[in-house]
């Protein structure tokens, strides 16, 4: 039974899940180029490259301290009856989580960089003003205002689903 325990955290806390399978969420870099959600975003800046670089080494490292938990949990079951501590899973770099990688969803389309997307396929670049509303948007979201004006609400009018 612990040892079942054991396996489901280390799985769990290593991040072994279909997303980590391949395909296109989250934050993906190739060829020093970003894309997030299967949407190029930009080319990283050198230091950006640095950050990967250091992200894998810490990764490999994370790996391999789970790997060695996994090959002698039948050692630490027989010899300790609490789970070890886990190691920290590395941060991912911060530009997985900045302004040019945040994913709005609205209905009928999502927005990311500036850009309309309607499932997978790029549909336009947002306008000046949409884009400032955007921001005005996504600003009061992270003050924790739930209520959003009319007037906003329609500034964000991007796409729309008939159905």
């Amino acid at each position: 039974m612990s040892r079942v325990l054991v396996l489901c955290l280390l799985t769990s806390v290593a991040g072994f899940n279909s997303a980590n399978m391949g395909g296109s969420i989250g934050c993906v870099v190739t060829n020093d180029k970003l894309y997030s959600n299967g949407n190029f975003i930009r080319d990283l800046q050198p230091f950006e490259v640095e950050q990967v670089a250091l992200y894998k080494k810490k990764l490999a490292n994370y790996r391999k301290k789970i790997s060695d938990a996994l090959e002698n949990a039948d050692l630490i079951e027989s010899t300790n009856t609490t789970v070890p501590q886990m190691p920290a899973k590395p941060a991912v770099p911060a530009f997985c989580s900045g302004k040019d990688t945040t994913i709005f969803i609205f209905g009928g389309c999502t927005v990311q960089n500036y850009k309309v997307y309607i499932g997978k396929t790029l549909a336009r670049d947002l306008k000046p003003e949409e884009k400032d509303a955007l921001d005005d948007f996504a600003k009061k979201k992270a003050q924790g205002q739930q209520d959003i004006s009319s007037d906003l609400h329609q500034r964000l009018d991007f796409c729309t689903e008939l159905s």
